[in-house]
């Protein structure tokens, strides 16, 4: 990004309505209308379902327009918003009979979040359109994946059963496990525009189309430290996939952002499908392959124009420099000779999309994606662009983003006629300002403090976007009346106030779980404590498999812990994993790989916390949160080894760096594949469900006392 008006890290927008945010439908989505002129459901409770819920709304029948009263998290839990699915005995009941499935009278829906109140609508939760639910608009949303579901079922938004005509908006789709958003199974016209992407863990990929879907366009995104898929188009020739032979998959891929992707996991355009690549910004991130910025294979086809990445930094050279492919047998990137029929001469045709140049559309898409008003993590995300930090598939929950105030903002309009001059001011109270976008109301956007812009004659809000050193934003609206030879009439609309959003941390009352850690003996300077102590340790047990919320056997799953005074002691004794267990090492990036971690805090219900991570590779990562940048002062000693059938991984950790004494909180869970996470301790919510301790936020810590 260019200096002069880069942005930085984001805090909460408490002083911008969501209700500022304009909406202009672009791409193969924007014939979508939603619930316009239906009824108007409002919802009135964050409850995950009931009377005046979300959910309540979504399975209304016929056209409907579904507003915010409130603002707050909805916590799903184990369960998703599923919009269709009262249709589903009717839908599979004629697939089974080979016929075409009803139309879906659940159809005709629009979610708008810019009608809530600051701070907005979060769903903690997942979300998923299905049974050809059709014509479909979700905008201003946030949506996290809780950790509640397995991985398969951890998608923030999944596109499945043939629907079409669908918008996602101004949404921030972060933490999946799987894929971000995944439209699949010959689904059609849809539009991704202004979003946030980012996942989480060993599988937290970006967006995946695919499986017969077709015909998407992802415009003015921020793809951050997701593993890959940013995106992956999946084409149909991919195995194992049934489709009819004219099956096709189009995208359009079109002044994006894309930060931080892991290796050489990228844009990836595969198995025969077709994509426009046009005005995107790669900018790579401590996890990254510079030099791989799009990989175009199995016989696809893309039209590539205007993209920087640090192998093509200007616009005057070679358009596919940054392209490539992967080839095997170790995957290493190739570049050229190319494929006939993999350059696409002439762009695909598509849906207009309003284009800038890379640059700019870069400055665009960290001002305004996402849902408004930003809150503190949306605001990591675009900090750790800006400064350059972040790790891949670690989400941002940094206190410091909480502790950021947004600037204060000024906007003002004058001209007579059609064409119209804008001007700002701001003041940031902790930093300063570094960035503008407007809103100009009618599609149009514009960069720097001052613009101007022509109208047609109506009445429009535009929007001033003003963003400090730390990705911030405060805001300022004009309502404008524009007249063919008048003087433009202005009025400054107010900015409501909104409640200022907490750092996550623990549950708060009483630990579910308590352990009585014994004390033994300091072991001698490069040792453990011996077989007698260990035999004396406290077990942790049971683990949960986090599929089904089952007890493992402690013959699979074991874990003791212990102290001197000094240090607390760790063994995890588990089943050896397929792959080769390696010694203790320094690590790298590959650090979710058949991996157990480790997460501690001062005492129940105190922060900061401190990650550990070893994996069966040997690799070794700790971190103060999510902060992969923080170096303890001197490393902890960590032993993994094979045993027989048996890893057995020992952890010594120095109570003064995590600043603990008398007690400590304690979470672990194991990798293994895809669904197979063991977790511990087994939390048990108010409602009798089994809480899951892997999560993107320190929640299901158990409270270990030191005797």
């Amino acid at each position: 990004m260019r200096r002069t008006r880069a942005f930085a890290p984001l805090m909460l927008a408490v002083a911008m309505p969501c209700a500022a945010q304009h909406y202009h439908p672009e791409g193969f989505g924007a014939g979508a209308t939603g619930g316009e002129g239906g009824a108007v459901i409002h919802v009135t409770t964050l409850a995950p379902d009931g009377p005046g819920s979300l959910r309540e709304a979504i399975d209304s029948p016929g056209p409907r327009m579904v507003v915010f009263d409130i603002a707050g998290t909805v916590e799903l839990g184990t369960g998703r918003l599923m919009i269709g699915y009262p249709h589903r005995p009717a839908w599979r009941e004629a697939r089974e009979a080979e016929r075409e499935p009803p139309p879906n009278p659940h159809s005709d829906l629009t979610i708008d979040g810019t009608t809530a109140p600051p701070p907005g609508i979060t769903i903690s939760g997942t979300m998923m359109v299905r049974y050809g639910a059709s014509n479909i608009i979700i905008r201003n949303l946030r949506i996290r994946d809780n950790g509640y579901t397995g991985r398969s079922g951890s998608d923030c938004i999944c596109i499945v059963d043939g629907c079409r005509d669908i918008v996602v908006d101004h949404c921030s789709l972060t933490w999946a496990r799987d894929e971000v958003v995944n439209p699949w199974g010959q689904c059609a016209d849809i539009t991704f525009g202004w979003c946030i992407f980012q996942g989480y863990g060993p599988h937290g990929y970006g967006p995946l189309v695919g499986g017969g879907a077709t015909r998407t366009t992802f415009h003015h995104c921020l793809f951050a430290h997701n593993m890959g898929r940013n995106p992956r188009i999946s084409g149909p020739d991919r195995p194992n996939i049934d489709l009819p032979p004219d099956a096709e998959c189009l995208v359009d891929i079109r002044n994006n952002v894309l930060y931080d992707w892991f290796n050489v996991g990228s844009t990836a355009i595969a198995y025969r499908s077709a994509a426009n690549l046009v005005g995107n910004r790669y900018i790579p991130g401590l996890n990254s392959n510079p030099r791989m910025a799009i990989a175009v294979t199995g016989g696809s086809a893309a039209y590539i124009q205007g993209n920087l990445s640090p192998v093509r930094p200007t616009d005057d050279l070679d358009e596919w420099l940054g392209a490539g492919r992967l080839v095997a047998p170790d995957w290493h990137a190739e570049y050229g000779p190319w494929e006939e029929g993999l350059r696409a001469d002439e762009p695909f045709d598509v849906p207009p999309v309003r284009t800038h140049q890379a640059e700019d559309a870069a400055d665009l898409v960290l001002a305004l994606c996402g849902a408004w008003p930003r809150d503190p993590i949306d605001a990591g995300i675009v900090r750790t662009v800006l400064h350059g930090t972040g790790w891949a598939g670690v989400p941002n929950t940094r206190a410091i983003d909480f502790e950021n105030r947004p600037p204060s903002v000024t906007g003002r309009a004058t001209g007579e006629g059609l064409e119209i001059a804008f001007a700002a001011e701001a003041e940031d109270p902790d930093g300063e300002v570094v960035g503008w976008a407007w809103d100009f109301g009618d599609g149009g956007r514009g960069l720097a403090s001052e613009a101007t812009h022509r109208y047609e004659p109506g009445e429009y809000t535009a929007t001033i976007a003003a963003m400090d050193d730390m990705g911030a934003t405060g805001h300022a609206r004009l309502r404008l009346t524009v007249r063919e030879g008048e003087a433009v009439m202005v009025e400054t609309l107010p900015e409501p106030e909104g409640e200022r959003l907490q750092p996550p941390g623990p549950e708060e009352g009483e630990p579910t779980v308590t352990v009585q850690v014994p004390r033994t003996a300091a072991p001698a300077e490069g040792e453990w404590p011996d077989a007698v102590a260990w035999d004396g340790a406290a077990h942790l047990l049971p683990f949960l498999m986090q599929q089904g919320y089952q007890a493992v056997a402690e013959a699979e799953m074991d874990a003791r812990v212990l102290h001197d005074g000094e240090r607390l002691y760790l063994r995890v004794d588990c089943v050896k994993p397929s792959a080769e267990v390696r010694p203790a090492r320094t690590g790298s990036e590959r650090w979710f790989y058949q991996c157990v971690e480790v997460c501690l805090a001062p005492q129940w219900g105190a922060r900061p916390w401190f990650h550990l991570v070893v994996n069966a590779n040997g690799e070794v990562l700790d971190a103060r949160e999510f902060d992969r940048d923080w170096d303890p002062p001197a490393p902890w000693p960590v032993s993994s080894r094979a045993e027989g059938e048996r890893w057995v991984i020992d952890i010594a950790i120095p109570l003064a760096d995590i600043g603990a004494s008398g007690s400590v909180a304690l979470k672990i869970a194991q990798y293994r594949d895809k669904d197979e996470i063991l977790i511990w301790p087994p939390e048990t919510m108010a409602d009798g469900r089994q809480a899951v301790s892997q999560m993107p936020l320190p929640r299901g810590f158990a409270w270990v006392v030191l005797q």
